[in-house]
């Protein structure tokens, strides 16, 4: 678990505004949901489906926004290796 907090600390210092938009704002709609359906006595067979598919979007997009982040640090490093092997950048 700490691997995982870890990732998701280095999510937020690179970009905190999408990783509040598309990781923590659906976990909060999705409590607010359930919570709402509770306080209300609505139906919760229409609340936690609901709910759960906000959660896994979250993930997925959390899954995906990791991915991405780790795919421009190896770009970076790779264009900075190349810059290295060919003696500094070229101008």
């Amino acid at each position: 678990m700490d691997a995982r907090l870890r990732t998701l600390a280095t999510l937020y210092q690179a970009s905190p505004a999408r990783t509040t938009l598309f990781t923590f704002l659906p976990v909060i709609l999705a409590i607010t949901l359930v919570v709402g359906a509770i306080a209300s006595s609505a139906s919760l067979t229409v609340a936690l489906p609901a709910a759960g598919g906000l959660v896994a979007y979250a993930a997925m997009t959390t899954r995906y926004h990791a991915a991405a982040l780790r795919r421009h640090r190896l770009t970076v490093l790779s264009i900075a290796a190349e810059a290295d092997d060919r003696g500094g950048p070229q101008e």
